[in-house]
């Protein structure tokens, strides 16, 4: 694990894959203004995590992995609402 990254890396990382990774949030759950606010919500968490970003390792594969996440705890709520 890589600890000197700073923050113009996150910058760069996720302006190279913002569009790659919104199409995919966007692919789970359809409806854009849900993406809208999943997008920002992974982006505040990607910020939030990215001392712990392996840059050996592609950064949309991990983007994606913690977009998946939030895409399904978004779900999960929203089936208990009844509303999705």
């Amino acid at each position: 694990m890589t600890s000197n990254l700073s923050q113009s890396d996150f910058a760069q990382l996720l302006q190279e894959h913002q569009g790659r990774l919104y199409g995919f949030i966007h692919s789970l759950v359809r409806d854009f203004d849900d993406t809208d606010d999943l997008f920002q919500q992974t982006t505040v968490i990607l910020w939030n995590k990215f001392s712990q970003y392996d840059r050996s390792r592609s950064f949309f594969s991990w983007a994606c992995g913690i977009a998946r996440f939030e895409v399904a705890n978004f779900l999960r709520s929203r089936s208990r609402k009844k509303l999705y």
